[in-house]
């Protein structure tokens, strides 16, 4: 390769800018961060027996790949949940549920 005037060695060349990208890479600390940017739901009357689409945005506003579970609440009791996976850096993932009302938080946990 030609560096200006001179002839640089293609393998020493390599080896700067890996140890410039490994010095960059160790200096900047794993953000974990996720948001949930919105919950939405298909009917606010509901009656029991009815089924309710729960609608979930999350996204990684971190830098750093991210796996977790999302839990769904009512009140203080969950009625579903999900595993995400691999959720990279800036990436918006919507999760649906499903919430059957015929049954009791306690139940749909079993």
């Amino acid at each position: 390769m030609l560096g200006g005037d001179k002839f640089v060695n293609e393998t020493y060349l390599r080896q700067i800018i890996d140890f410039y990208l490994e010095q960059y890479v160790s200096t900047v600390p794993a953000v974990h961060d996720i948001a949930v940017l919105s919950v939405d739901i298909s009917s606010y009357n509901v009656v029991i027996g009815d089924t309710v689409k729960v609608s979930v945005t999350v996204r990684n506003e971190g830098n750093f790949s991210e796996t977790f579970n999302l839990t769904i609440y009512v009140n203080s009791s969950p009625i579903n949940h999900t595993l995400v996976e691999n959720l990279k850096p800036d990436e918006e993932r919507l999760v649906v549920f499903c919430w059957n009302t015929s049954f009791s938080p306690k139940e749909t946990t079993r």
